[in-house]
């Protein structure tokens, strides 16, 4: 606006949309923009109180900038998780192997204050089936949420994916069966070393000999 005097420009405002009504007084949005990332203000029912010369001094103007000179210096974005770096390696039911590892599913950036303490970050999963995995499994499958909290408030949440397939285990392969096919094997190997010495003779081994009345 014309009226508005140039005192109020700053250079770092990319964008802004004044308003007015009685009822709502002096109103005004303004955008900043740095780097990647955008800082929005809007301040409602300013006062415009008069200075020293009797000139009128739009609270709504120097609000606005206080506000966004206060998220400048002492907020900044910064990444809190990448989804090429896995969370977690977990155990898989029924599998041809026996754990998959899961990543995020995409990258989180979060608004923390600009000194943040990085040991304030917890990176933390929850599975969609409480009860855990069960094969088979899709490469990328989602099988539940990463959640990123800072100083224990969420700051951001992505879904978590699995970063390799998982083949129903083979039932012929499977641990249990191996050990129930070698015990039905006993009796027959039994017999068959049992014969093994007779033939050779070992001795206290003999072949009964069978009467006939």
């Amino acid at each position: 606006s014309t009226i508005i005097s140039t005192k109020y420009y700053w250079e770092k405002v990319s964008g802004v949309k004044t308003g007015f009504t009685t009822p709502a007084g002096r109103c005004l949005v303004s955008l900043v923009e740095e780097g990647s990332f955008s800082y929005l203000a809007v301040v409602l029912g300013a006062e415009t109180p008069y200075d020293e010369n009797g000139e009128p001094v739009y609270g709504s103007f120097t609000e606005s900038r206080k506000l966004l000179e206060y998220g400048l210096d002492n907020f900044a974005f910064a990444s809190v998780l990448s989804h090429l770096n896995p969370v977690a390696q977990v155990p898989v039911d029924g599998g041809s192997v026996g754990s998959v590892v899961i990543a995020p599913a995409d990258d989180i950036n979060a608004l923390l204050p600009a000194n943040y303490d990085e040991s304030k970050i917890n990176i933390s999963y929850e599975l969609s089936n409480s009860e855990g995995l069960t094969a088979p499994l899709g490469a990328n499958e989602v099988v539940g949420t990463v959640t990123v909290t800072y100083a224990g408030k969420p700051v951001g949440q992505t879904d978590a994916r699995t970063i390799a397939a998982v083949d129903r285990r083979a039932i012929l392969s499977t641990p249990q069966n191996d050990n129930s096919n070698f015990l039905r094997l006993i009796p027959f190997l039994i017999i068959i070393l049992a014969a093994y010495l007779v033939l050779i003779g070992y001795p206290g081994m003999t072949i009964g000999k069978i009467m006939y009345h």
